[in-house]
């Protein structure tokens, strides 16, 4: 019987623990960022999902026809680097 399956090779996948604590996290006490991250990462993929959805939905366009078609944002500074007024 194979190992990675329940039942044997034509069985199911055994499931997998993916918050399970690795030695390589015990030793360095990575698990808790890696997890972070991990959770950051998915809720970046689903709103950018929605955000696509939405503009299908509203526009009856393709993403890809929608990105080539309307024009690019106007350029703005980042403000958080821009001089001080009260400082000169």
């Amino acid at each position: 019987m194979h190992e990675d399956t329940v039942g044997g090779a034509l069985g199911r996948p055994r499931s997998v623990n993916w918050w399970s604590v690795s030695p390589a996290n015990e030793r360095y006490g990575m698990d808790h960022h890696t997890r972070e991250s991990i959770e950051a990462h998915l809720t970046i993929v689903f709103a950018a999902l929605a955000v696509s959805h939405y503009i299908e939905r509203q526009t009856d366009w393709s993403i890809k026809k929608f990105v080539k078609t309307t024009p690019p944002l106007p350029h703005c500074e980042d403000q958080s680097r821009a001089p001080d007024p009260g400082s000169a």
